[in-house]
């Protein structure tokens, strides 16, 4: 009796303490941003971070631990399974249910205020703990976001004429741009990273004329508070005979808003955590280049990169132009709706009634405006959709107006528009294969004819 009071003595005793190494052990919280950030957060920008915690028990404390002179909260969310609470930047979340709980418990929001620039802020969750066993904690976890540090940045350049080596890189100040022989002038526009914060001494378009030697366009770029960042093209002339044109005509894919610009090389889109490929479709301004690309790309990770090279080889020279597609999976897009559809679809005056579930579309070359495009507008069945036109410029006979529709969750559908000078084509050809195959029908009836009456003859003469 003695020993069987002893061992429940010492199991009362044991369990409170196993109870809490357990949880020590198997206690687990995370820290992670919802997207990949850049390091150039500006100010006014929204940033997420997620909270993924494992639980043993039901409930767990901690400090989100964040500048109040950088950020201001402006959110959280629970996610099933989990209540997540807090009193100012004190966090609670509570497991609901009985059973243990691992994932993603919550989301908290943050905004950089808009005095902010040029510094380094970090986001902590901080002193961990059991509300019933105080002594459980675990160590504080981290991340650091950098605030405004690429003021002074440019985005782009674009040349109106030749080709520039290597290829622009905000990071990277020096370069050579390689023109034609007979070129005698050039013009160079720069687009700053973030306008708001910076602006460019010399103004953000130059006009140069080219001599016989080697010419330097310099673009001094200054932030507001007063740091420059200079970049410098040298412009060589006879070194390409003629200018090639590495341009792309067309960027789009059956996933994820493609903002396409032909200058700009470097994308994001965001796709569903679900989907297991990408298609792309590219097609290049020149005919006279080798476009490489894979048309259906293979999403076996959480960010995969995908490139487009357009390249040519003249006088013994590589020339190339990468377009880089940086594609990520979003979970929060799964569930969002699928809607990629246009209500309405308008251009001038043109007298037409738009049908939604056509996707070949036809406008007379006369509606074209004298700025060579049409004047489209639209409205998207759903409000959530984004809408991206490519090909609406230098309209001729043979163009291809491509409408993309992009729904909430990323998925795609194209509209084209086409002149009906096409239309018009498709329809002959079509009364010619109908008259060619009356005449080949009418053809066969006349030799059938033929033979029935050379095969009566023949009978009559052997009756003779």
């Amino acid at each position: 009796m003695k020993k069987k009071i002893f061992l429940f003595l010492l199991a009362f005793l044991l369990v409170p303490w196993m109870r809490v190494k357990a949880f020590e052990r198997d206690l687990s919280v995370s820290l992670i941003p919802m997207v990949n950030y850049p390091e150039d957060v500006q100010a006014g920008e929204t940033i997420a971070y997620d909270i993924m915690v494992q639980l043993v028990n039901d409930r767990v404390s901690m400090d989100f631990i964040y500048d109040s002179n950088v950020f201001e909260l402006i959110g959280t969310e629970s996610y099933d399974g989990f209540t997540l609470t807090n009193d100012g930047n004190h966090f609670t979340i509570t497991l609901n249910g009985d059973e243990d709980g691992a994932g993603r418990a919550g989301t908290v929001r943050l905004q950089v205020k808009n005095e902010v620039s040029d510094q380094q802020t970090t986001v902590r969750l901080d002193e961990i703990r059991d509300p019933d066993h105080s002594d459980v904690t675990s160590e504080s976890v981290e991340e650091v976001t950098n605030i405004g540090y690429r003021n002074n940045y440019l985005d782009r350049i674009a040349l109106s004429t030749g080709t520039i080596s290597p290829e622009f890189s905000g990071d990277i100040n020096d370069y050579t741009i390689l023109v034609s022989e007979d070129t005698n002038e050039i013009t160079l526009e720069a687009t700053l990273l973030h306008p708001d914060y910076a602006n460019i001494l010399e103004g953000s378009s130059q006009t140069v004329t080219l001599t016989e030697q080697d010419t330097e366009v310099t673009f001094t770029v200054q932030s507001n508070r007063g740091e420059q960042n200079q970049y410098h093209f040298f412009i060589q002339k006879g070194s390409l005979a003629p200018t090639v044109d590495l341009s792309l005509r067309y960027l789009i894919s059956n996933y994820g808003y493609i903002n396409f610009d032909p200058v700009v090389t470097q994308y994001e889109i965001r796709v569903p955590s679900t989907l297991s490929e990408l298609e792309l479709y590219a097609e290049a301004n020149s005919d006279d280049v080798i476009l490489e690309y894979p048309k259906i790309t293979a999403l076996e990770e959480e960010i995969t990169t995908i490139e487009v090279r357009v390249r040519k080889t003249n006088n013994e020279t590589e020339m190339a132009n990468i377009y880089q597609i940086n594609v990520f999976k979003d979970a929060t897009l799964n569930t969002l709706e699928s809607v990629n559809t246009l209500q309405d679809l308008r251009w001038g005056d043109a007298d037409f009634v738009f049908d939604p579930n056509r996707d070949v579309i036809y406008f007379d070359l006369n509606d074209v405006t004298e700025d060579g495009l049409l004047d489209i507008g639209y409205v998207p069945t759903s409000e959530e959709a984004s809408v991206n036109i490519q090909g609406n410029q230098s309209l001729t006979e043979d163009s291809v107006i491509r409408i993309i529709v992009t729904a909430a969750n990323g998925e795609n559908r194209e509209y084209q528009l086409l002149p009906n000078t096409k239309q018009s084509t498709s329809t002959t050809s079509i009364l010619l294969i109908v008259v060619g195959v009356i005449l080949v029908i009418s053809g066969i009836g006349a030799l059938y004819v033929m033979y029935k009456k050379g095969g009566k003859k023949h009978a009559n003469t052997k009756k003779q």
